[in-house]
């Protein structure tokens, strides 16, 4: 008998931490919080329409092309001019960094006013500082974001709008409808871990229109876009939102610890028997890079200040440090594979590291094929002058670019290439 007590007491527990949540005023960013957001555009490789009761969303792997880190503040730790308009309709701010609304005029700062009851939480308008002067843009009916509590059944629409004529620049309207609804809960697992939510799914009908004075032309914009929020308990912002926006573009964000985003677009190109040229894009944050190389695919976690030439601890040596996008492999043994990794680098923090891979070419020297193409050309005599020149030709074969086999690239060697080309050598 107690054994089956002790059964139940499992079984109702584990129910119990699978249960739905229920999301109020309480679960809402306050003045003075800060989060650490990453942010990806990746939505090809995940549904995120799926969704159901009891459901588990799984998104651990998604990875971090770059983060932000939203601010909350009062209304009073805005610019004064701003209170006139917000205080009493708005108690609480998020900071936005330089925006990008209107062509030609420079947005320095900006600021979305928010007002958070026990009942509502909504997006009040914003407050934007352009050419040095304060804009406030307030919404005439306020989009309310949720209404409390939210639970299974959630189903609210919101109307908004604004119309507000700019001094000296033009005119700005915008006409929103949201309808919103909870269609799931369940457990959503994300890089940042595990968490019970209540999945939101937000139809967004939006008409936004700018008319610029200066440019004597008006620019509107119709958007029809979904927005996908998973809602946490005591987690201040979505753990995930995604929005599938086909005009403004996609985008996928969630709450997150600090991290180092990786670079991409790495890639690996044997150019002689004895070089690989390695090149990539730095992270959106700009962070500098670490480059390892291994003559097998075994590499360690990078720790400390590195420097080329340095030991990784677990596999891999050091080649390359620094905030340059391109470097060349040299000193290599030819037909030979070696393996590489790369990390984005943020004060001794590195990234999780990227790999590529290549083959020296077959050491077969052909006198005179300075660009590798197996053909003794006036191409070759080019990249010879080039390479003196120091413009880096690529491909370049030092190996067949000194001719005459004195450890030396010089216009000797494109002399006698020209000899070649003309069959007096």
């Amino acid at each position: 008998m107690k054994k089956m007590f002790t059964i139940s007491v499992l079984l109702f527990c584990s129910l119990f931490l699978r249960a739905q949540i229920t999301v109020t005023s309480a679960d809402m960013p306050s003045a003075g919080q800060s989060f650490t957001v990453s942010l990806s555009y990746d939505l090809q490789s995940y549904n995120f329409q799926e969704t159901g009761n009891d459901f588990t969303w799984n998104f651990q792997d998604m990875e971090s092309l770059m983060q932000i880190e939203p601010n909350y503040i009062t209304v009073n730790q805005t610019p004064n001019i701003f209170w006139l308009f917000f205080l009493g309709s708005a108690n609480l701010v998020l900071e936005i960094d330089e925006l990008s609304l209107i062509p030609g005029v420079e947005i320095e700062n900006g600021y979305q006013f928010f007002n958070k009851t026990t009942s509502k939480y909504s997006d009040v308008g914003l407050g934007l500082i352009i050419n040095g002067i304060p804009l406030p843009l307030k919404f005439a009916n306020a989009d309310v974001v949720y209404e409390f509590p939210m639970n299974p059944g959630y189903n609210k629409t919101s109307n908004a709008n604004l119309s507000q004529t700019i001094p000296s620049i033009g005119h700005i309207t915008v006409q929103r409808e949201r309808v919103t609804v909870v269609d799931g809960w369940g457990t959503l697992n994300t890089p940042y871990g595990s968490f019970q939510t209540l999945r939101l799914k937000s139809n967004v009908t939006e008409y936004d229109s700018i008319y610029v004075d200066t440019l004597g032309q008006g620019y509107a914009i119709n958007r029809d876009y979904i927005e996908y929020k998973w809602l946490g308990n005591g987690r201040g912002l979505p753990l995930l939102t995604v929005t599938e926006d086909p005009v403004l573009g996609s985008r996928i964000e969630y709450l997150d610890s600090l991290r180092v985003a990786n670079p991409y677009g790495f890639t690996a190109n044997p150019v002689s028997s004895s070089q690989i040229d390695l090149e990539w894009n730095k992270n959106f944050n700009g962070n500098d890079v670490l480059l390892a190389w291994s003559p097998n695919e075994t590499f360690g976690t990078p720790a400390g200040n590195l420097s080329p030439g340095d030991p990784i601890s677990g596999g891999g040596t050091v080649c390359y440090t620094g905030a340059d996008t391109t470097f060349s492999h040299t000193g290599l043994d030819a037909g030979t594979t070696y393996y590489y990794k790369l990390w984005s680098r943020n004060n001794n923090i590195y990234s999780t590291g990227i790999t590529a891979s290549a083959t020296t070419l077959i050491s077969a020297v052909l006198p005179g094929d300075a660009n590798c193409d197996g053909i003794v050309s006036i191409l070759d005599v080019i990249s010879i002058i080039n390479f003196i020149m120091m413009q880096n030709p690529s491909p370049f074969c030092p190996d067949n670019a000194d001719v005459n086999g004195d450890g030396i690239i010089n216009i000797i060697d494109a002399v006698l290439t020209v000899n070649i080309i003309l069959g007096t050598e």
